[in-house]
């Protein structure tokens, strides 16, 4: 179960945030998503795959993620860079359902 929520914008989001560190998404830089801890109270901030997350997101958060792609290819759909990083997460943090 994930409990999403959805904001009017960066600025309330970042006022309501509890806490943990919040990791965004990037087509070309960061760390590669399999090789970061991903703590149980970190955030995940995706964004649209056309144009990625605005800079005003990238510089509040606390990294970058990045899944591998070949530099021909433009940008990874959205719901399957959610899937494996969100799956990342749940294996590192054994969130699996048995």
């Amino acid at each position: 179960h994930v409990d999403l929520k959805v904001w009017p914008n960066w600025e309330n989001f970042r006022l309501n945030w509890p806490g943990g560190p919040l990791w965004g998404t990037s087509a070309r830089r960061g760390e590669l998503y399999c090789s970061v801890v991903i703590p149980p109270a970190a955030g995940l901030v995706f964004g649209p795959e056309t144009r990625g997350l605005p800079p005003e997101v990238t510089d509040d958060l606390d990294g970058l993620l990045r899944v591998p792609i070949r530099p021909v290819v433009r940008s990874i759909n959205l719901a399957t860079c959610v899937g494996l990083i969100a799956g990342e997460a749940m294996r590192q943090n054994v969130l699996w359902p048995d």
